[in-house]
């Protein structure tokens, strides 16, 4: 059976986003995923999250934007899964990131910024990341996609409608998860700005047409691998 792991604020925590998080692992209950896979909720983060996900699989991560929720901003980063976002705005979380000196932070500001003047997309550094993105409204997911964000969007209302949705959302990632070539779009074009390649320049270069050719290979050679181990 495979295993899930749910890192959300809920009660008894203080964050402004619990009613958030306990809305989350509702759903989960309700969708009929726990029938199906082992689910575990952690919070808060304990200092052997790194162990929990790397045995899970899969990583169901709630990105608050409260400021004092950085460690599980710092978590969906580190270990991209499901992310989901009750709100865009997680300029708060980041800033406090920024001035404790996080470079989780620096990182986010930075990818937030748009040349044309408009105003910050700070969903940005974790939604590029993440291996799907999950986000109460249709409006939300339009800002997202008018930001370039190539990461696979879900709409999941956080209230009872949102049970049948949330449980295609996992099981979709699951999926792609399990995937040998599992980049996305967007966390190629995450990796490309870590050492300074633009979008134009990416676009100018052929990055896109590398991106589709690297995907092509590794998908042929898992399939080679597995047909060889069946001889």
């Amino acid at each position: 059976m495979a295993s899930i792991v749910v890192l959300a604020p809920v009660p008894p925590s203080r964050s402004s986003a619990v009613r958030h998080g306990a809305a989350l692992v509702r759903l989960l209950r309700r969708s009929g995923i726990r029938r199906r896979y082992r689910v575990r909720v952690l919070w808060p983060i304990p200092e052997h999250v790194d162990a929990l996900i790397r045995v899970a699989n899969l990583a169901v991560h709630l990105v608050s934007a409260d400021p004092e929720d950085g460690d599980g901003y710092r978590t969906a980063v580190e270990h991209p899964g499901l992310v989901v976002l009750p709100d865009l705005d997680l300029g708060p979380v980041i800033e406090e990131l920024v001035r404790a000196r996080d470079p989780f932070g620096r990182t986010a500001r930075h990818e937030a910024e748009r040349p044309d003047g408009r105003p910050p997309a700070w969903f940005a550094h974790v939604a590029r990341r993440a291996r799907g993105v999950v986000v109460p409204e249709e409006a939300m997911r339009t800002r997202l996609l008018d930001a370039g964000c190539r990461t696979p969007i879900f709409v999941v209302p956080l209230d009872d409608r949102g049970a049948a949705p949330l449980r295609r959302a996992v099981e979709s990632t699951l999926a792609l998860v399990g995937d040998p070539a599992e980049w996305t779009l967007g966390r190629w074009a995450a990796a490309l700005a870590d050492v300074g390649v633009g979008q134009a320049e990416a676009a100018s270069e052929g990055y896109g047409l590398r991106f589709v050719e690297a995907l092509d290979e590794l998908r042929r050679s898992a399939v080679g691998e597995a047909r060889g181990s069946g001889r």
